[in-house]
Formats: structure tokens, sequence, C-alpha cells
């Protein structure tokens, strides 16, 4: 039995040595993986960079308002504070400058005279600076309408300012107005990436010969954020920025996994000009995405439309703009989309023209549905793109604001492209759709990107884009899974989940099998032993209980007959003794094979 038990002892020795052999091999391949895959891992999940970055981007949380002091207000706005106790709610917007009200000696006595009513109108809103004693002037600017991009004027003066917008502070030159019929505005600094120069222009300082005027178009706030070390490139990612019912957020420098699923299409852009024939857009991309709308559940009623046209030359465009608060659509896609809306009581309404209310009879005729209507979500406009593909639900094309002509109507969050422009103004994918998706926008790479939009209000896993070890956006992939029930994906585990169950499940099957593979040979030990043994110890015990007969015994001496010689005896003993533990070793050999 002792020779048993340590071919047994050497056996699991065995088996110990091969399972630690494949767990150091297990982590040998770990700690290979962690050396070559931090820098893959920053590109692929962000995890790793989030704890490794040092939170290079700025967090701008934002709200989307309809109506505002009884009129209506389509703007993004978020809340920033100036100096210690300033905290203003302003317009976000691409233009350069950046620009608050301030606050009156009297507000009462400033908003009764009627030049400065409208604007004390937008100030209920954003709320009015309280200037610094003392605080340097650097001279005075004046701006008109439409020289932001926006409706409105404003004239003041220059000053420089700490500005504080989520947990991120920074220096920036501001305007300081003293006389206002505009919103105040938070100007991120797109530059002429976006719109031409003329719109987008710091207003000229004068009345300061001693500073130099702050006219240099790098002085911005995306561009102060990034020489200030704020953060390592210009992206703003934008997330659910134009729903009026939830909050959103826009993130410079950097975007969050969290809220969209899959790759980007990722697309460059031709910079704005000063040209007549749609050069001021920016943000143009010559693509073509295929168009379907309809009820996607019945493909007879789920139509391709026309777009694009061919009577449009092959360089028409599209513009991805989340700070455009409509859909502007070609007639190849609004004409059908207008007849798949009549079944749901669309009906034409003329409204007064708001630049020609003195003049009679100077309306328009607009389309409009129920403000109460809730439109089966299946009933979809679908833009698909090079991988991605943005539905908007037909509930998401109606404005929500009723119209003062039918108050139990409200109009649509789309138009129509002039005819006569539609050769080179873009399609503009504003509102509805940068409500269904999570769009990104590099003034400085000139980029656009698209992904599929997860609403996640909870979770947050936020990437920075640039800089030494940041992500880009051609290799960054959402943390959410693909809401369609098509994606094939969904139930899908991660690879490293994967791997690890697969080296698991295997390490078991080896085990097993060198399991039994021991039970099998110390089974079939355990029947040589007693089949060779014991027949031998019986056969001598029947021997000496039974008296033969005188025959039977003459023929058993014949059988196993002595050699009379002593010498020979002890020779003959040894030869069979030793055939028998031949085979005991014999059978140990079989043990000590095992691995």
């Amino acid at each position: 039995m002792g020779t048993f038990n340590s071919r047994v002892l050497a056996t699991i020795l065995s088996f110990l040595a091969f399972i630690n052999f494949a767990t150091s091999v297990r982590q040998g391949n770990t700690e290979y993986k962690k050396n070559i895959f931090p820098r893959r891992s920053a590109l692929a999940t962000g995890s790793q960079l989030v704890k490794r970055n040092t939170g290079n981007y700025v967090l701008l949380q934002t709200e989307y308002s309809l109506i505002q002091g009884g009129e209506t207000v389509t703007a993004i706005f978020t809340n920033v504070t100036f100096g210690n106790d300033n905290r203003l709610k302003l317009h976000v917007w691409i233009s350069n400058f950046t620009w608050v009200p301030e606050r009156p000696k009297s507000i009462s006595d400033f908003c009764n005279e009627e030049p400065n009513k409208r604007g004390c109108v937008f100030a209920e809103t954003s709320g009015y600076y309280n200037p610094p004693a003392n605080q340097p002037f650097l001279g005075n600017f004046s701006f008109w309408n439409g020289d932001l991009g926006l409706i409105g004027s404003s004239d003041g003066y220059y000053a420089e300012e700490t500005l504080k917008v989520g947990d991120t502070t920074v220096n920036l030159e501001l305007g300081i107005s003293t006389f206002w019929n505009g919103r105040p505005i938070l100007g991120l600094g797109f530059g002429g990436s976006w719109f031409p120069g003329r719109y987008n222009r710091l207003p000229a300082a004068s009345g300061n010969d001693d500073s130099p005027p702050p006219i240099n178009p790098t002085r911005t706030f995306l561009n102060n954020l990034r020489t200030q070390g704020k953060i390592a490139s210009n992206t703003c990612s934008f997330y659910n920025v134009q729903d009026s019912g939830a909050k959103g957020q826009i993130i410079l420098g950097a975007l969050d996994r969290s809220k969209f699923y899959g790759g980007f299409d990722v697309y460059s852009w031709e910079p704005a000009t000063d040209d007549s024939s749609g050069g001021e857009y920016g943000g143009k991309i010559l693509f073509h995405p295929t168009v379907r709308l309809g009820n996607i559940n019945d493909p007879a009623n789920f139509t391709l439309t026309g777009y694009p046209s061919l009577h449009a030359p092959s360089n028409s465009s599209i513009q991805i703009n989340p700070f455009y608060h409509y859909l502007s659509l070609p007639d190849s896609i609004y004409d059908p989309l207008i007849n798949a809306l009549y079944p749901f009581g669309l009906l034409s309404i003329d409204v007064q023209d708001p630049y020609n209310s003195g003049s009679s009879g100077s309306t328009y005729p607009t389309q409009n549905l129920p403000c109460d209507i809730n439109i089966p979500p299946h009933h979809v406009l679908e833009f698909t793109f090079d991988k991605v593909t943005i539905r908007i639900p037909f509930n998401d094309l109606i404005l929500r604001i009723p119209r003062p002509e039918n108050p139990s109507f409200c109009g649509l969050a789309f138009w129509l492209l002039d005819a006569e422009r539609d050769g080179y103004t873009p399609l503009i994918l504003g509102g509805p759709f940068v409500k269904n998706a999570y769009v990104v926008l590099d003034p400085e790479t000139r980029k656009s990107a698209i992904a599929g939009l997860s609403r996640n209000d909870t979770a947050t896993d936020i990437v920075e884009i640039g800089g030494r070890y940041a992500a880009t956006l051609m290799n960054v992939r959402g943390a959410a899974i693909d809401p369609s029930p098509n994606n094939g994906s969904s139930n899908k585990l991660p690879l490293g989940a994967a791997i690890g169950i697969g080296v698991g499940v295997g390490l078991v099957v080896i085990a097993a099998i060198v399991l039994g593979y021991f039970l099998y040979r110390r089974k079939k030990a355990n029947a040589q032993k007693t089949s060779s043994i014991p027949s031998e110890e019986s056969s001598a015990a029947e021997a000496d209980s039974k008296a033969l007969a005188p025959s039977e015994l003459g023929a058993t001496n014949k059988q196993a007959e002595l050699p009379q010689n002593p010498s020979n005896q002890t020779n003959w003993q040894s030869d069979h003794i030793g055939s028998n533990r031949h085979e005991l070793d014999a059978s140990a050999g079989l043990l000590q094979e095992l691995p």
C-alpha cells in the first residue's frame, strides 16, 4: 500500500503542477494585455482614460425653452457665474462674442423707458451683471441686428472677467451692455468656420487708445479654454439640447459614452465664405443620406423619398446644426412628409408676418397639427448615413407652441427650402434631428460626427477628445446598447467577459479529464492487484485445508515439482517472486505516466 500511496501523491502533484502552469499562463496573458491595451482601452472604452485624465473638459448643463416672458423662444440656455456673485442664464450660441446686460441703478426706471422694454424682457430670463468697482475699461463696442447671426443689437463696453461654467473657470474679455434689445449670449467661438466673418467678428473696440482693441478672433470662449489648459481640443458634443421636457448637456473637449451607442459617422466640412451662393453656410457636408418616411412596421407604407432631387446639382449638401431649431428640407422630402401627416389632422392656417406687421394683409400660410395629437412612435422620418441611422418620430416634428390664430393647433418644426436656393442651400438637420442623435462638432478640424442617441440622465462616462492620451472620434464607441430590436447585439457579452468564461470552461474540462484519467488508472491497478495476489493465497489455503487423492497429489507434484538443490530452490523463488513484483511495477509505471 505504501507504493500505491506514493503513486497517488505523485499524480496529485502532477495535476497541481499543471493547474499552476495554466494559471501562470493566464496571468501572463493578463499582464501582457495590461501592457498593450491601456491605449486601446482609452480609445475603445475610455474607462481607464477617465481615471487617467485631469478633467480637461467643460460640462455645460443646458435647458431648452419654447416660451419665455409670453414670447416664443427657441433657444439653448446654460448658467454662467461671472466673478463671485453674478449668476446669469445665457443663450448658448456659436458666435465669437459673449455679452451680458449691465444692471442699471434702478431696474424699474430703466425698464419703464420705451426703448428698453424689449431688452428688459430678455433680462428677466438672463439676469443682470453687476460690475465690480474700478473694473478696467477696455473700450466701447456696438453691434447691430444680424451681426452675430441673431436678431438684436447692443451697445456697451469691453471688460475682462472670470467666468465659471460648471466646475471650470476661465478668463475672458466680454461685452458689458448698457443698451440691448436682443438675448444675452455665451458665444462658444466657432469663428468663420461656421458663419462668415461678418457674423462672427468681435465688435471693434473704440475710445481706448491705451489698450489694444479686443478684435482678435482667436480670443474666444473655446480658444481661451484651450490656451488656459482647461480643454485639450475644441470638440463640442451635444446631448438632448433641443428637448424642452428634459435636461441636456454640451461638453467642450470631451464626449459622454453613456449617451450614445455604436460608433460615429464622421464627415469633413468646408468653412463658410462671404460669397452669395450659399457659402455663408458653414458645416456643409457633401453627402446625401438615404431618406425614408412612414410606418416602419408596414414596409408598403415606409417609402423612400426622392432626395436628392434630379434637378439639384451634384454638390448639394447637408448641415448638421445643433443650434438650429428646425429641419430645413428640400421639396423632395418636404412634400411626401406633408402628405404622410395629413391623416393625423394636418391643417393650413394663415399667420401674421412678424416682420411686416404694419402692412395690411401681410400673412402667410403655415401647416399645423393638433397640439394634443400623439402619433404612434413607429411613424418616423428616417435618415441613413454610412453606418448610423437616425429616426425622428413624427411626434418630434411638432413644435408644441399654440398658434394665437387657433390655440388648438401647433406649428411644425420643419421648413421648405426656397426652390431657387435648393441647389446651393444645404439640407439643415436641426431641432428634431438633434433631439434624436448624439452630435459632435469640431470647428478646429472642421468635423461633424453623429451616433445613435441613448437617453440616459443617470450614468456618466466622459472621455476626453484630443491631447496626448485622449481618444479620437474614429475610435471611440458608445457604452449604451442599441435599442433597435434588430441590432443583434443586445444580448452579447463583452469580448473580455467572453474570453474569461472560455478560459474558465477550458480549465474545468481539462481538470475533469485529468481526474477521470486518474480514477480510471487507479481502478485498473486495483483490479490487477485483486486478480493476482489474492488468487495465489486462496490456492495455498485450499491446498492446506483439503486432502487430495493420491492420484491428484501426484499430478500436483508433477506440475509444481521443487528442485532438490537448495541453491536451485533459491533461484526458483527469486525468479517467480521477481516476476510478480515486475507486474506490480508495471502497474505503477502506468500510474506514473500521468501528467
